[in-house]
């Protein structure tokens, strides 16, 4: 130590000054990197934490969902089980077909079902329906007769008005499934078995899609880690482990890939629990499930949850971006203190990080512009002639402004003749292309300052950003678009009749109308076709009162079936000439392959009414409309010409 300290007095001042300077610059960057890299760490321990709690509480909403969809099925078999028809088929009666219209309705119903069967109590099959066919047996049939399988034993032990829940025989289908069995009596007297077979794949997909939360969860039912259900597929081209490589033909089994979360999980059975286990780029979660069947007993399984480590570095990506911050911060003040040692060497080195930060700029993907005093472009990077789509020629020498939209070149200008020579400015700008088109930019002006302080020009940093305004005028419009009809929805509704009022208060003479219109006899279209073509009638009857309408007007979904017509600067007597134009054209054309009729109650606006008597107005017309015997336009004013008594419930419509 003597001698190293003798030699390095012995050196010549400058050198002397340098070693200090980078030895104090390496230490500092060695203690801020072991700083930022232990907050990473807890950035990182904490996003996992959140995903931990959030998949064990929709883990929870999974088992809520298994166990309902369980009980659905098994109320579904006893409830084909007590049907007439299924006894009277026993009594030899001629309902084989009315049985195997209820068998296929359930099937279609229920796309985890590959199969419905009708034994007799020596297990005899009598019918089964499958995706593929239906089939009544008329003889002994050796392949489908039940009391070939295992739990055989177990279903005659079932009562009167209960219902089996059995793991299916491996010999009837070779995919793992479960038998959901209810016995049918004719009174006390025991007559057969109906047996409902439902794919624990299936099953378990359509529990996903239920959730919403499909390819995020995965079930294991067998303790041996031989059955993986869920999107297993995607967890195995997730792993990354180079020691696990099963043959083609050889099942996915989970305790061989991921072998260290398999042991986990035994630990939590064993009430050993462990949070969360990291392997293969991969963090596990698991929430057991138990299943009592009649046959094997309770069954232990699990219901597993995962999420990677590249969605937990996206989370963390905002706040791993401030560790970099402070890195810069804690970098410069290293350096500053480096710079009381020797003057000479933080001018030097100012000189060459300058130097260095301009060159990467230049490099940067962001396009830079350089401009002179006069606004005439001196020099671009590679990222602005892409952007651009031209060369360096074509913009070297020429004013700023003029590949500035029209619009924002006028409103620049004027900015330009009020900015200072010490100032900065921000602000989006829309710049023409070669091929003519706006491109959306946020474009930063600085000023370019020589070694004497005096302003030599100004640098300027743009970044794109057309993606995310094209994403605000998406979100703006779905915030007043009804998402089943594509029309206004009713906050549109409100936010127009509100402004519409308010102009009206400035311009009593600008009067307008309202008309409120309702799809007559709608419920029986649900009733009888179904919510999917009701939800055609409306998407249609939408298109028609926009098509028919006209351009000033707005078309406001404001109910289930009820659309709110607003008709600016129209009065009462050309609104019912519009509305009873719509209404005839929707008498006149099927909508969605349906004929249907629509009733319209209009009112006018009044300087002395506001929104909800207006509102009231029509929809009094509307309810007369409907009592009148439908299919026609009222008008406020036969309201109160009329008897009429507003309506106490909904009753007509």
């Amino acid at each position: 130590m003597y001698t190293f300290v003798k030699i390095f007095f012995s050196l010549p001042i400058r050198i002397k000054v340098i070693l200090t300077f980078l030895l104090l610059f390496v230490l500092g960057l060695a203690a801020a990197f072991l700083h930022v890299k232990q907050a990473e760490k807890r950035i990182v321990d904490q996003v996992v934490s959140e995903q931990v709690l959030l998949t064990r509480q929709l883990l929870q909403v999974f088992e809520r969902q298994i166990t309902t969809r369980l009980q659905n099925l098994e109320q579904t078999t006893f409830l084909l089980s007590d049907l007439s028809i299924v006894q009277s088929l026993f009594n030899n009666d001629q309902t084989e077909g009315l049985v195997l219209d209820s068998f296929e309705n359930v099937l279609l119903k229920n796309p985890a079902t590959i199969s419905l069967k009708l034994a007799d109590l020596t297990g005899e099959t009598r019918l089964e329906v499958t995706p593929e066919k239906s089939q009544v047996y008329q003889t002994s049939n050796q392949e489908s007769r039940v009391s070939q399988y295992d739990y055989f034993p177990f279903v005659k032990q079932i009562s009167m008005n209960e219902v089996g829940l059995f793991i299916g025989d491996p010999d009837e289908y070779q995919d793992p499934h479960l038998d959901i069995v209810a016995p049918v009596y004719d009174g006390f007297l025991p007559m057969g078995y109906v047996i409902q077979t439902v794919s624990v794949n299936g099953f378990i997909n359509d529990v996903l899609r239920l959730i919403g939360k499909d390819g995020a969860f995965l079930l294991m039912m067998s303790q041996r880690a031989n059955y993986l259900f869920g999107e297993d597929a995607r967890l195995q081209a997730g792993k990354q482990s180079p020691a696990f490589e099963p043959a083609p033909s050889s099942p996915f089994k989970f305790s061989q890939a991921f072998p260290n979360t398999w042991q986990g999980i035994q630990l939590l059975v064993k009430g050993k629990p462990d949070p969360v286990w990291s392997e293969h780029g991969l963090y596990f979660t698991v929430h057991p499930l138990e299943i009592e069947f009649d046959n094997v007993g309770l069954y232990q399984s699990w219901l597993l949850a995962y999420f990677s480590e590249e969605k937990v570095l996206v989370l963390a990506a905002p706040q791993l971006e401030g560790l970099h911050t402070r890195f810069i911060i804690i970098s410069i003040v290293i350096v500053i203190i480096a710079c009381f040692l020797s003057w000479w060497m933080y001018r030097h080195s100012m000189m060459e990080e300058l130097s260095f930060m301009a060159q990467a700029a230049m490099q940067s993907m962001s396009p830079i512009i350089l401009l002179d005093l006069n606004q005439n472009i001196i020099k671009v990077n590679n990222e602005c002639l892409k952007v651009m789509g031209m060369s360096i020629r074509d913009l070297c020498g020429q004013r700023f402004s003029s590949f500035l939209n029209e619009e924002d070149r006028i409103a620049f200008e004027r900015m330009w003749q009020q900015l200072s020579c010490d100032s900065s400015w921000k602000g989006e700008l829309r710049f023409v292309d070669a091929q003519g088109r706006d491109v959306e930019g946020l474009f930063q002006l600085f000023p370019l300052e020589s070694s004497k302080s005096k302003n030599q020009g100004y640098v300027g940093s743009w970044m794109d950003i057309r993606e995310q305004k094209a994403l605000e005028r998406r979100l703006r419009s779905l915030t007043i678009t009804d998402a089943l009809t594509g029309c206004k929805n009713r906050r549109y509704y409100d936010h127009q009749v509100t402004g519409l009022f308010s102009n009206l208060k400035r311009h009593p003479d600008q009067t307008f109308c309202m008309a409120l219109a309702d799809i007559d006899h709608f419920k029986h279209v649900n009733d009888e076709f179904g919510h999917d073509v009701g939800d055609e009638v409306l998407q249609a009857f939408a298109a028609l009162l926009e098509q028919e309408t006209r351009t000033l007007d707005v078309v406001c979904r404001v109910g289930g079936e009820e659309f709110a017509i607003l008709l600016p600067n129209t009065q009462l007597k050309d609104a019912l000439m519009v509305v009873e134009r719509v209404r005839k054209m929707v008498a006149a054309f099927p909508l969605a392959g349906h004929d249907i009729t629509c009733s319209f109650g209009v009112a006018e606006s009044n300087p002395a009414t506001d929104e909800d008597d207006l509102y009231k107005s029509a929809d009094n017309a509307l309810y007369l409309a409907k009592e009148n015997g439908r299919n026609q336009v009222i008008s406020s004013s036969k309201v109160v010409q009329g008897t009429f008594e507003p309506p106490s419930s909904q009753s007509a419509r």
